[in-house]
């Protein structure tokens, strides 16, 4: 038995294969990646009878993601949901539907190797932060622009801000425009990282593409963690449609 997980983001995909209990390495790229893998490698996945998807980007991207299951292995995927409860972790928002599936799925990831008394972060497009108590209860959040957009927000909206390509290796402080840039919207997720591991007693669970640049400026503990969403998604408790 062969099941595909698929973590759908804003800006890429990632995907793992799993053979019984044996996870494959997971890869990453965009949609004409994982259709040129799913052709690379049809023959040994003749086996695959499980699609199981977490999608925070558009409808479209869903329908294609069908199209192109339905077409080559004859599957219909399962899209994970966000639901009251799963895995043991209790969703803490009012609406439960508002609350995006890759968070809810990075949480359920964290909780289920760590514990609880966590803040997951993910830092990619955007920068989610979530508070996850003792007892797996879901405190609640905050969401923040990622490092490029509130970087590219300057660039748009200021006349002396010339246009640059982000790096994460920069002066700290700054002693160049990019530089002050990036590092004022790096330290300005910091101070709210480090303010919410003092304030909760937490301890940090830190995933997402732009971790590192993070990381190498924070001096509390954290634990890096690559693939947090397809973790979740392979969780017993999931709910899907």
């Amino acid at each position: 038995m062969i099941k595909l997980f698929i973590d759908t983001g804003n800006s890429s995909i990632k995907w793992r294969l799993q053979s019984g209990e044996y996870c494959c390495q997971s890869e990453r790229g965009q949609f004409a990646d994982l259709s040129n893998y799913l052709q690379e490698y049809g023959d040994k996945l003749k086996d695959l009878n499980s699609v199981y998807i977490s999608n925070v980007s558009t409808e479209d991207h869903s329908e294609s993601l069908k199209r192109l299951f339905k077409t080559k292995f004859n599957i219909i995927p399962s899209f994970a949901r966000v639901t009251r409860k799963a895995a043991g972790v209790t969703c803490g928002y009012t609406n439960v539907d508002d609350l995006g599936v890759d968070r809810w799925l990075a949480m359920i990831g964290a909780t289920k190797k760590y514990g609880g008394n966590l803040l997951v972060v993910d830092a990619g497009t955007a920068i989610t932060l979530d508070i996850i108590n003792g007892e797996l209860m879901h405190l609640g959040g905050f969401i923040l622009p990622g490092l490029r957009v509130s970087s590219k927000s300057l660039v748009c909206n200021t006349s002396r801000i010339a246009n640059f390509h982000f790096d994460d290796q920069i002066n700290i402080p700054g002693n160049d425009t990019q530089s002050c840039v990036i590092g004022g919207a790096l330290f300005s997720v910091i101070s709210v990282i480090k303010n919410l591991i003092s304030s909760y007693a937490l301890r940090l669970v830190i995933t997402g593409g732009d971790k590192q640049i993070i990381i190498n400026q924070i001096s509390e503990d954290f634990i890096a963690e690559e693939n947090l969403v397809l973790d979740g998604l392979a969780c017993i408790g999931i709910k899907f449609d």
